[in-house]
């Protein structure tokens, strides 16, 4: 069997995939008894992954291949081999990681079957691989960081990141309205129209929402009570002063800038509306969710998906194959740091990259 796999021996210093590389990899003839061989079928390419590689993000790869560690925090696979004491997975059927860490850019695996998830088959692989970190945590959001009612409104930066429209489909499921801020952009109005289309029921650009509350905060006549930010800085201490007394503000990421970038906690906020500051992450919100559990959450949502009440980001697919030669292997990790550079260096409105592994 023909496999390879994306490694790093240490972090970054001057560019994303300075240490990244691409090398063949040999799997066991035989897998465990409690072990499954699983072939990966897509692995999205996350701003995370990137934290990863500059030994930034607190969950560390979990997996080494000779003594460098794999990346890939996402994907989905598909089992073509179980142990002889496995019972919970069999072959044919699909997988998500359980847990951060697993490290899904590579062909195949032999893993464990407790750190798998079984899903149902997905009618689409590419957006089955993007269910742990992007619906998923727009699901947790809109569930866990605040009481949302019907009627109630989340205000959102960056609305055009696949987390932000998962959590516009999300909200539209439990009656939430969104109000969806992003950078000023040239085709403004078409990107809007998209998420109109989703149906995010305000978007602005981010001079439209600081001209429109110079007149009077959105929440004058809207229930704002979640403001998502993963900007920080200015970005965000716009979006938090739009909460209603008693909103919750919740620190997704740092796309301003983070340490560098301060937030403006101001008076009114802590002690007038007394607005609780919370800061968000997949796997501590994950962390006490049980296999089943996990498997049924991903179930509803892929079955939402094929009712077309899910829909899928754009992407761009990067096509991994089986390198023949020495120099088809120098020519596809060229192609996939290229990948990997392209989503560090990302312009805004950039389609989500997506590695998807030969059939």
């Amino acid at each position: 069997m023909t496999s390879s796999t994306l490694t790093f021996t240490s972090q970054f210093q001057s560019h994303t995939t300075e240490f990244l590389h691409l090398q063949p990899i040999s799997l066991p003839e035989v897998v465990g008894t409690a072990q499954v061989k699983v072939k990966f079928l897509a692995a999205p390419v996350n701003v995370l992954d990137l934290v990863v590689l500059a030994g930034k993000y607190p969950v560390k790869p979990q997996t080494k291949y000779d003594q460098a560690l794999v990346p890939g925090y996402e994907g989905v696979g598909v089992v073509i081999e179980v142990g002889g004491l496995v019972t919970a997975l069999r072959i044919g059927e699909h997988v998500l990681p359980k847990d951060h860490g697993l490290g899904t850019w590579r062909t195949h695996t032999v893993v464990d079957a407790d750190k798998l998830v079984r899903i149902p088959t997905p009618s689409n692989p590419v957006f089955a691989s993007l269910l742990k970190m992007g619906y998923t945590p727009a699901y947790l959001l809109l569930q866990n960081m605040q009481y949302l009612k019907a009627g109630d409104w989340v205000i959102q930066n960056t609305a055009t990141g696949m987390i932000a429209q998962a959590v516009i489909q999300f909200a539209r499921l439990q009656g939430v309205r969104t109000v969806n801020i992003m950078r000023d952009r040239k085709d403004f109005d078409v990107v809007r129209s998209r998420l109109l289309a989703l149906s995010a029921d305000m978007v602005l650009s981010e001079s439209q929402l600081e001209a429109l509350v110079q007149v009077q905060p959105l929440s004058h006549t809207r229930r704002i009570v979640l403001a998502i930010d993963s900007v920080f800085g200015s970005s965000g201490s716009r979006i938090a002063n739009q909460l209603v007394q008693g909103g919750t503000y919740v620190s997704l990421g740092f796309l301003g800038g983070g340490g560098e970038v301060k937030l403006d906690v101001n008076e009114g906020l802590l002690f007038y509306k007394a607005v609780e500051f919370k800061g968000f992450r997949t796997s501590r919100e994950l962390a006490g969710w049980s296999q089943e559990e996990r498997s049924d959450l991903w179930a509803w949502m892929l079955k939402l998906y094929n009712k077309g009440q899910l829909k899928a980001p754009e992407v761009e697919i990067m096509h991994w194959g089986s390198p023949a030669q020495a120099q088809d292997g120098e020519e596809l990790e060229k192609k996939l740091l290229d990948v990997v550079e392209k989503t560090a260096n990302r312009v805004v409105g950039m389609p989500k990259q997506i590695f998807v592994f030969e059939q």
